[in-house]
């Protein structure tokens, strides 16, 4: 009996797996279809994606370089002059 419930349970894995890959079928073609329907609106949703992921990117690599600049600016300004010269 054991055998028979392992088949039983292949055969319900292999509906799954053909049920997900339908599934999948169906939802790309229906992407596939509206992007040809729509082109403009994919368009700009393209960009969209692109401009925001190319400014998060932007203000990472500020945020990273930022210190850097302040550390140079700070030496640029005080550290011209290593000592001073005073008299009693």
């Amino acid at each position: 009996m054991l055998k028979q419930d392992s088949v039983t349970n292949d055969k319900d894995d292999g509906m799954i797996s053909s049920s997900l890959w339908s599934t999948t079928n169906t939802v790309v073609n229906y992407i596939i279809s509206d992007i040809r329907k729509k082109q403009r609106s994919f368009k700009i949703g393209m960009l969209t994606i692109l401009l925001a992921v190319g400014f998060t990117v932007f203000l990472d690599s500020a945020f990273e370089v930022a210190p850097l600049a302040f550390l140079k600016a700070g030496q640029d300004q005080l550290g011209s002059i290593d000592f001073k010269i005073v008299s009693d």
